[in-house]
């Protein structure tokens, strides 16, 4: 029976541990510049800061990232992860290069949507939670022009309210894009088609 009870205890702890690993949220309680500050090099962040920005992180202990952003009216790609001690960009190579330019032409109505109706529709939607505990964390964040973030999805796997099913569909399709953007080695497993 002790050895149950300790099994248990044990269980508990290792799960409170891997629960606090999360990568980013609101309920971190740090303020939304700092999610971009810890996340990003220095030589990004000062590109980003105080611009719309539409950021994705994935991940355990340790994360990896994709971030758009609207740098004077042009679009802009970046990804990286962030390891126990160091943050570091995806170098690209041959094999994983893409065509940022059909990228952003394709969805600019997508990323647009991001950026403009994703903040103002999100106060009326309520978050869908995960029903069983994986041990990896989503987020999607949108960051206005003044560096407020003005939206975490906080690993909603979908949204309730009105006009749900579009809202979900171009959430997850947004979402997708971003991890496309933030693991390059993935990129050969999702079609083209559902990029770009």
């Amino acid at each position: 029976m002790k050895k149950l009870l300790f099994l248990a205890i044990a269980i508990f702890c290792i799960t409170l541990l891997l629960a606090s690993e999360k990568p980013i949220s609101n309920s971190d309680n740090d303020e939304s510049e700092n999610i971009l500050c810890r996340s990003l090099p220095d030589s990004i962040y000062s590109l980003v800061k105080n611009r719309p920005v539409i950021f994705y992180s994935y991940g355990h202990h340790g994360y990896t990232w994709a971030m758009i952003a609207n740098i004077d009216g042009n679009l802009r790609a970046f990804s990286g992860r962030i390891g126990y001690d160091s943050r570091y960009l995806n170098e690209s190579t041959e094999d994983d290069r893409f065509d940022s330019t059909l990228l952003f032409s394709k969805n600019r109505a997508l990323f647009s949507w991001g950026f403009d109706t994703i903040p103002t529709k999100s106060g009326v939607m309520r978050k869908v939670d995960r029903e069983h505990y994986i041990t990896f964390y989503t987020d999607l964040s949108i960051f206005n022009s003044e560096g407020n973030n003005v939206f975490n999805s906080n690993d909603a796997v979908a949204f309730s309210g009105p006009d749900s099913i579009n809202f979900n569909q171009k959430f997850n399709r947004l979402s997708l894009i971003m991890y496309w953007l933030s693991f390059p080695k993935i990129r050969e497993y999702i079609p083209e088609a559902e990029i770009f």
